[in-house]
């Protein structure tokens, strides 16, 4: 049984949100969720307007921006206005560079060691406005325990002398209406009760807060139903929203987003009774006692915090920073190799390289992470040998490969890039050929399990424009790409080919000796990778989100009604099971590639689903339960239950070894 990937759309009244929140906000926070309007919110979810702004760079010019600070100034006094860094041991400027491509090179750490301290943090003093959204980056070191408390805002009497202190302290008194409020986003670990360090919770307090059963007034909580455990060790996208209430009125609201999905949303709450009270201090921090921590070192790390009158979402990825993440990536204005260990390119025929681009043309080549100039290939190729100290032979269970080129002709019908061999030796192979009278993209790839291709028509994409071709291997799917739109799977067994003594080529390939080529047409640039690249940093290195909506609506066309719907390429639907819930009705179905062919004859069912309120107007939405192992041969036909408002599913599943069980 698994939990499933489910977005609810739930339709009520606004009446009824309000006066549900108001009740939420009298009896004292909202523990259990009950009051929680998320679901039907509509408070923007996904990217906002931070995502045109690769690693956050220039976000600071927007007008509805009131801070921002991505640590790279080297200090982070000159934009902060206070720090608490007991002894100069808890707070230091690190290099994390290699981790996420939405961040820049520096990165706040903060470390509490029991006995000596109980970390620290910084804090923003900065004017206010009705509606306020906070968004950091945070990253709990693998061994984090348990954190006491988190990033917080504060409600002050002004900005200015002893009044810019009137939010802090207060720590179980219930604070004054015109005296101070504050609510923290924070993780909770239900007194030890949850794996550390915990789930996601505001921590509020305010005027009309509930006394706690000691008799004291300890923050509030908001929380959600139910939510998945904190990850550590991952960078994590967090971001909060407050509205400052009319003095006196319970219109106030806060909400909280994690990694872009709108996780808590709660309305109706009285902040104030004071116009002149606004939150207008941000305190940064990790604030760890011993209460239930029991690590002696506790590590955490912040990154890329903004301010703003606006819901700000994930930063934009830096396609530039992720090609030079990759084990080699040619960006062709020469033939050296822009990353790695410098695996540099030798010409076979008929190949000129540095070819400018026209102006718009380099316009995209850069927002792509490419240099503007290409490679003009006229039947010749580029060889790379076997890389520098051989590194374009992975040694590895995972990959992606990456092509941004154009064929002015639309004819293609010939090797792209390659370590071929033929088949029963080839490690990875994008190509263009004929199949059954209709040319083809295709991708092969070579594992210990044998071959698998991928492949879309030519004509389903457009022959002759500019395309991102990319290719990923996660050890569990191989997946095809073109311009940031998922076109075909496959799935093969086991880790890469390894021997494989054949050249990388770029617009050829070879077997014992032979090669062929044949393109005519522009190479932007090709990179490879030991990894599988997140779906956001493909979106990236496909043009960004704009770019691949527009590309999914020119590809696939406009959406069908559910009665006609059949899913594109070689996709079927299977069998369904439908359910009705909290006003939403889902329509759960196996994904069936190739009439039950895939995976050598196992199936590779997935389930996927699009939901409704109405019947008519359907949204398809990401695979329910998709195949993540490799040992996953078919998840097959099953029910859904919903208990205590998550969804759940139970299903047979088929193993790689053939095998069946619940």
């Amino acid at each position: 049984m698994r939990t499933l990937r489910v977005r609810c759309v739930v339709t009520v009244s606004s009446c009824v949100l309000a006066a549900a929140c108001v009740r939420a906000a009298a009896e004292g926070g909202d523990p259990k969720g009950a009051h929680n309007v998320a679901p039907a919110s509509t408070l923007p979810r996904g990217d906002g307007c931070a995502a045109r702004f690769a690693a956050d760079r220039g976000i600071a010019a927007l007008p509805s921006v009131i801070f921002a600070d991505d640590f790279e100034g080297g200090d982070y006094g000159t934009k902060w206005d206070s720090a608490r860094d007991d002894a100069g041991a808890v707070l230091a400027l690190v290099d994390l560079s290699a981790e996420d491509a939405r961040l820049g090179r520096k990165t706040l750490r903060v470390t509490a060691t029991l006995g000596k301290n109980t970390g620290g943090g910084v804090t923003k003093w900065f004017a206010s406005a009705d509606t306020l959204f906070f968004r950091f980056y945070v990253k709990f070191d693998p061994g984090c325990d348990y954190v006491h408390h988190f990033c917080t805002l504060r409600a002050n009497k002004g900005l200015a002398g002893g009044d810019r202190w009137s939010g802090f302290g207060g720590a179980g008194l219930k604070p004054a209406g015109d005296e101070r409020f504050s609510t923290a986003l924070e993780p909770w670990g239900d007194w030890g009760r949850l794996p550390p360090p915990g789930r996601w919770n505001f921590y509020s307090y305010w005027h009309e807060m509930a006394k706690s059963p000691d008799g004291k007034f300890w923050g509030n909580a908001f929380r959600p139903a139910a939510q998945p455990d904190i990850r550590r060790g991952a960078w994590i996208c967090a971001e909060f929203m407050l509205v400052h209430n009319t003095p006196g009125k319970p219109d106030g609201e806060q909400a909280f987003w994690i990694d872009g999905e709108l996780r808590g949303h709660w309305r109706g709450i009285n902040w104030r009774t004071s116009p002149a009270l606004w939150a207008n201090a941000f305190t940064l921090e990790s604030y760890v006692t011993d209460s239930w921590t029991k690590n002696p070192v506790n590590v955490v790390c912040f990154d890329n915090v903004v301010i703003a009158k606006e819901y700000i979402g994930p930063a934009g990825n830096d396609p530039r920073r992720i090609l030079d993440g990759a084990v080699a990536a040619w960006h062709l204005a020469d033939l050296s190799d822009g990353a790695g260990a410098d695996s540099a390119l030798a010409a076979e025929g008929a190949v000129d390289v540095g070819v400018p681009l026209g102006e718009a043309e380099r316009a995209e080549s850069l927002r792509r992470g490419g240099d503007g100039r290409a490679a003009r290939f006229s039947g010749g190729r580029l060889s790379a040998g076997q890389g520098a100290a051989g590194e374009l032979n992975l040694a590895s269970d995972a990959l992606t490969v990456c092509l941004r080129l154009r064929d002015p002709s639309g004819r293609f019908d010939c090797p792209l890039f390659s370590k071929y061999g033929g088949h029963e030796r080839l490690v990875y192979n994008f190509f263009s050929t004929r199949i059954d009278g209709d040319t083809v993209l295709g991708f092969e790839l070579g594992t210990e399990g044998g071959m698998t291709q991928v492949t879309a028509p030519l004509s389903m994409i457009g022959p002759s424009l500019w395309h991102d071709l990319i290719a990923r291997y996660d050890g569990a799917k191989v997946q095809l790409f073109a311009d940031g739109v998922w076109l075909d799977e496959g799935f093969p067994i086991g880790r890469l080919r390894q021997g494989n003594r054949e050249p990388c080529l770029i617009g050829g390939q070879s077997r014992d000796g032979a090669v062929e080529s044949g393109f005519g047409g522009l190479v932007d640039h090709a990179a490879l990778w030991d990894r599988a690249l997140t779906d956001a940093e493909v979106e990236a290195l496909s043009g960004g989100g704009a770019a691949v909506s527009a590309a999914r609506a020119r590809i696939l066309g406009a959406p069908r009604p559910l009665q006609y719907f059949r899913p594109h390429n070689k996709f079927n639907v299977g069998d369904t099971f439908p359910l009705y819930h909290d006003g939403v009705f889902r329509f759960y179905y196996l994904l069936d590639r190739g009439h039950h062919s895939a995976k050598n004859g196992l199936g590779a069912h997935q389930w996927a689903q699009a939901v409704s309120a109405d019947l008519v107007r359907w949204e398809h939405q990401p695979l329910a339960i998709p195949i993540t192992d490799k040992r996953e041969a078919s998840i097959c036909t099953g029910s859904v239950f919903v208990n205590d408002g998550v969804f759940h599913g139970f299903y047979a599943t088929r193993a790689a070894d053939r095998s069946e069980a619940l």
